[in-house]
């Protein structure tokens, strides 16, 4: 197992996840301690391709290149996936990291709630949110449920979703209101119910999107495994 996950994250990777496998022996003897080790080493190269934030810069969360502006969607993938690590392979700096990726996307936060994919305001003219950047970014703060600005941007996600026909963000969307707890929307669609109208098994994304929303185990979400995931 150890020589096949290796092989899968590539030479660049490799060697922070050969790094996090001698931190953690029981490797060989769990798969759980092998996603963490991955995860570990998806953490640390994000790390190393991200410099230390300045002193007069607020916050920052990660882009889609690196070296480059911060964006919504991968800052929320990234703190997802940092908060699945486990805190003993976490580099040095992370909490830090964390809490100023965590600032931008409250700054990010259209008024009234809901996230785009970048600014809330261009030129002084707020920006309209959308679905998938909204509970992209719910699911990457829900450490903080009763935030004002993520009950604000759930009511809007709840409301959006009668008009949504995209079986994407549809999926996405009943993820994210369900690590909250909350009901799907009774006028809305369900993601599996709009296959007739666009067939969205030929995209490999949207499939994958669909059967986890339709799949009750969150475990790729929560970190959690075995029973406590069913």
């Amino acid at each position: 197992m150890f020589g096949h996950c290796a092989c899968l994250l590539g030479s660049a990777l490799q060697q922070e996840f050969i790094r996090g496998c001698r931190r953690r022996p029981e490797l060989a003897e769990s798969r759980q301690a092998t996603r963490q080790c991955v995860l570990a080493a998806l953490v640390a190269a994000a790390f190393a391709r991200s410099p230390p934030l300045p002193a007069k810069q607020r916050y920052r969360g990660w882009g889609w290149n690196p070296g480059t502006s911060s964006w919504v969607e991968p800052t929320s993938v990234a703190l997802v996936v940092l908060g699945l690590c486990p805190k003993e392979l976490l580099p040095a700096g992370a909490n830090e990291r964390r809490q100023s990726a965590e600032a931008m996307l409250y700054d990010r936060m259209c008024p009234g709630g809901g996230w785009n994919c970048g600014d809330p305001l261009v030129y002084g003219v707020p920006g309209k949110p959308l679905v998938i950047p909204t509970a992209w970014a719910l699911l990457a703060l829900r450490r903080y449920p009763q935030r004002p600005e993520n009950l604000a941007s759930l009511d809007w996600l709840a409301g959006k979703l009668p008009d949504e026909a995209g079986p994407g963000s549809l999926a996405l969307a009943q993820i994210c209101l369900e690590a909250y707890g909350h009901k799907w929307p009774a006028t809305a669609h369900r993601p599996d119910d709009l296959y007739s109208n666009n067939e969205f098994l030929g995209s490999i994304t949207t499939t994958a999107w669909v059967c986890l929303a339709a799949n009750s185990r969150r475990s790729w979400l929560t970190g959690e495994s075995g029973e406590a995931a069913r």
